[in-house]
């Protein structure tokens, strides 16, 4: 699909309400509100059958941000059972970053909730579905939830997906209106289900400095998880292949992704990454990881790529030219690849990761989801003037990438090559 179906979201005002009974806090008996720069509200998002849907979020701008300090900031899209987190807004905020969270699924906190649902590790029923209490007005319907994509023969109203980016997009808007952001150094983040809406959104509304999609990529349909049959379906790929509009992004992208997952494998992570590598974009590719939003939102990886994006830091490590496969005569491979190290770089070590057998998914029992069948093996490479790197792969190996820590004086990092096969490469 070519045409731009959410340009009247582009050029439109948003509509936003603030509801300060709803602001995150602190535990009564604590010193002070750390939570004390997020504040909620409610926006205007997409119409159903002429009717409006109304969206919760929340957004925090960090200490010293104003007209005359103007901040970099950061959209936040959650995955699926998340909502908007004020504690991921927050590592953001401490990290010189305003930023929102909005919820893509039509739930609003609950009275249980009034003041602490931004929070992951908080317990249960701080949440509810659909409009109500404080937030039902006359004009409004309630937003679609998560479908997992089973609409995509359904009018676009009627379709979450087309909300969820839709909602994506104004909260961008509501960032760059604000006099206090930097609308030239606004990013987006999106996690599981997140990471899927942030590499759809970013090929419409490409008004980015950066984006960050973690476990979630473009080429799902190719994939070996149990998203990829999601989205090979024949109106899913119609309309949801983030693949078909990659090429309007023009600005870096951190491909974050968990080499085991079993929604999102890695084959399609490391695609998404090949069609972005002339915008600067990096994959980062970790193995004995997990799949939840506290963990994408901890790795550092993620901030410091940011940094060097909006260029807070000089550079960051990346890949000078992808691996060069030589094949040894007793069967082995030799690789090579050759790095551009980060400027304040004091050591690089890399590992290269391989498998003995063409990455498959299968169902391990009667109703289970697909997962990986192949174990990563680990080869230590050596890494020469901090630029050279080389590995020895045995001959069993068949497909591989190689992760390359960066370690400077301040923080330690990752990135890591595409994934490669060997069988299919001529050497």
């Amino acid at each position: 699909m070519n045409e731009n179906i959410f340009d009247r979201f582009l050029s439109a005002e948003p509509h936003v309400e603030y509801h300060p009974d709803y602001n995150p806090h602190s535990n009564p008996s604590a010193d002070k509100n750390e939570w004390s720069n997020i504040m909620a509200l409610t926006y205007d998002s997409a119409t159903i059958n002429g009717q409006k849907t109304k969206v919760f979020a929340y957004i925090g701008f960090p200490d010293g941000a104003s007209q005359l300090n103007k901040v970099p900031a950061v959209v936040l899209v959650h995955g699926g059972t998340g909502h908007p987190y004020a504690e991921w807004i927050k590592l953001w905020n401490d990290r010189g970053y305003a930023a929102i969270a909005m919820d893509n699924t039509g739930y609003f906190p609950s009275e249980k909730g009034k003041g602490i649902a931004g929070r992951e590790l908080e317990g249960q029923g701080l949440w509810h579905y659909g409009l109500y209490g404080d937030f039902l007005q006359d004009g409004y319907v309630n937003a679609p939830d998560n479908d997992k994509v089973q609409t995509a023969a359904e009018p676009l109203e009627k379709q979450w997906l087309y909300h969820a980016i839709a909602d994506t997009i104004i909260a961008h808007k509501i960032l760059a209106n604000d006099e206090r952001v930097d609308s030239k150094k606004i990013g987006i983040s999106g996690i599981s289900w997140g990471g899927v809406i942030t590499s759809l959104a970013i090929g419409y509304d490409t008004d980015y400095a950066f984006a960050i999609s973690i476990y979630g990529s473009a080429y799902l349909d190719e994939g070996h998880g149990w998203m990829g049959p999601i989205f090979s379906e024949q109106n899913a790929k119609r309309l949801w292949s983030a693949a078909d509009r990659l090429h309007n992004v023009k600005f870096p992208i951190c491909w974050l992704c968990w080499a085991e997952d079993a929604p999102f494998s890695l084959n399609s992570n490391s695609k998404s990454y090949i069609a972005t590598m002339k915008s600067g974009s990096v994959l980062n590719t970790k193995v004995n990881w997990g799949h939840c939003h506290s963990w994408g939102w901890n790795v550092p990886d993620s901030y410091i790529f940011a940094d060097a994006a909006i260029g807070r830091r000089q550079s960051i490590t990346t890949i000078k030219k992808e691996p060069l496969l030589q094949k040894v005569a007793d069967g082995s491979y030799k690789i090579v690849l050759d790095v551009l190290p980060d400027i304040d770089t004091v050591s690089l070590k890399a590992e290269a990761h391989y498998i003995t057998a063409d990455l498959s998914y299968s169902r391990k029992g009667a109703g289970e989801q697909a997962t990986i069948d192949q174990i990563w093996q680990i080869k230590d490479c050596s890494v020469s003037d901090n630029k050279n790197v080389t590995a020895f792969l045995p001959k069993e190996a068949v497909e591989f990438f190689v992760s390359i820590k960066t370690e400077t004086n301040k923080d330690i990092y990752q990135i890591s090559s595409e994934l490669i096969n060997l069988k299919n490469n001529k050497i």
